[in-house]
């Protein structure tokens, strides 16, 4: 009983710091984000920010809205345009015999 109790506690405990070592360093890139930069390269770090600001947020933004929506274009276009050329192709390679059984797969 005491064993399976201790082998849970200690269970528990790896997970605990895993999960810390894990999600710590994305915690500390959005709180870096978000700080003002006189904050940010102050000694010792605060690890629960004072002040927040979407100012560096709204540059990124600015800055990558076109580039998106370029990417998004053309990835959409060429999804499409796989679909209506690739669509009929497999229609005919599951429909027709053509080189025998195994030539078209």
């Amino acid at each position: 009983m005491r064993k399976s109790i201790l082998i849970g506690v200690v269970k528990g405990v790896a997970v605990a710091i895993i999960l810390f070592v894990t999600l710590f360093p994305i915690y500390w890139m959005v709180v870096t984000s978000l700080e003002p930069w006189e904050l940010v390269l102050v000694w010792p770090p605060a690890f629960i920010p004072r002040q927040l600001t979407l100012e560096y947020w709204e540059w990124a933004g600015s800055r990558f809205l076109l580039p998106l929506r370029n990417s998004l274009i053309i990835a959409g276009a060429t999804t499409i345009t796989s679909i209506v050329l690739g669509f009929p192709a497999a229609y005919s390679f599951s429909r027709f015999r053509v080189g025998g059984t195994t030539l078209s797969f």
